[in-house]
């Protein structure tokens, strides 16, 4: 069946014979792919999926709909190519069509290399929003660009993201290396040696369990808490933050005093100004702290402090192998 009369079409073939280096003529066919459904609601008419032309003394011809017909839904996209070779390597690449040329060439419209040269990424950076990108008109991208929320791709990556705009955190999850005080990051520290306080109940800075935070971000926190201590003592555990961090924690470990690790779990809902005790014992207590940090204007240092709840000679010792986590949400 035709394409109904008043739809445009643009006729694409391979001006000169497709060939191998020698000349010889390279058989087998190349299939042509627009997206699964495409309609023109003015012409009422409905399109999809992929067509195969097969060569002839290494020739092709075909008649494709551009992407750019008035009412199309959806507009902008590319034609995937792929050969299905008898006598030559295979290849996908793809092309942009437009109704403003009745005739074109595979030289002319094919981008041979996936990653050099010029490409065209079929939306507009200011009309993305609420998730979904609008087109309105083409952005070619010369060289590296890149934008607040998404970054531009082009053909040879996954086919669902082949020219458009992709989300940053799927770029930075799969092509960036897992460092780095950015959002979706998590960062992590641990003690490399046992601490120890005796007869202190003035909060002191932990020698490890600290991290840098940057301005105005936030973080979901937690830690491993692994300490022993006269049980009569027990551990106050607290926090320094930048200038203007807030921060929403809560302390999981059991009540001081507990002389048998079971019982009751503190879950006090604790601001960055306030520490909070928790039981130990000799034979070693676990606790796991965790909650929230919010920073302002100031970057700076986030910090595990801690003393003995209540005087000892006996020392309260933060085990080497306890861990302090960040985790970037904003």
């Amino acid at each position: 069946m035709p394409v109904p009369d008043g739809v445009a079409t643009v006729t694409v073939t391979s001006g000169e014979p497709l060939t191998r280096p020698d000349g010889t003529a390279i058989r087998g066919r190349l299939l042509f792919g627009a997206p699964d459904l495409v309609v023109i609601p003015g012409a009422r008419y409905t399109f999809g999926g992929e067509v195969a032309v097969d060569l002839v003394d290494g020739m092709v011809t075909v008649d494709l709909v551009p992407p750019d017909v008035a009412t199309m839904d959806p507009q902008g996209w590319t034609y995937t190519v792929r050969s299905d070779f008898e006598n030559a390597p295979n290849w996908t690449r793809h092309i942009l069509l437009s109704g403003a040329s009745d005739t074109v060439t595979l030289a002319e419209v094919l981008v041979p290399d996936p990653v050099a040269g010029e490409f065209t990424v079929l939306v507009d950076p200011s009309t993305i929003g609420a998730g979904f990108v609008s087109v309105d008109g083409n952005q070619t991208i010369h060289g590296e660009k890149t934008f607040d929320e998404f970054y531009p791709v082009g053909p040879g990556f996954p086919p669902a993201f082949d020219n458009q705009l992709v989300p940053l955190f799927w770029v930075r999850d799969n092509f960036l290396p897992a460092t780095g005080d950015v959002v979706g990051r998590t960062r992590a520290v641990h003690k490399t040696a046992d601490e120890q306080v005796t007869s202190a109940t003035a909060l002191q800075d932990d020698d490890h369990l600290a991290l840098t935070v940057a301005a105005n971000a936030v973080y979901a926190l937690d830690m491993y808490v692994d300490a022993d201590a006269d049980p009569n003592a027990d551990i106050t555990l607290g926090w320094s933050a930048p200038a203007g961090a807030t921060m929403s924690w809560t302390e999981g470990g059991i009540s001081a005093g507990n002389g048998n690790n079971i019982g009751s779990i503190k879950l006090s809902r604790l601001d960055v100004a306030t520490s909070s005790g928790i039981g130990l014992l000799a034979t070693g207590t676990a606790a796991m702290p965790r909650g929230v940090v919010r920073t302002g204007g100031t970057a700076g240092t986030l910090r595990l402090r801690w003393a003995q709840t209540v005087l000892s000679g006996t020392p309260t010792i933060l085990r080497a192998g306890s861990w302090l986590r960040l985790h970037r949400i904003v």
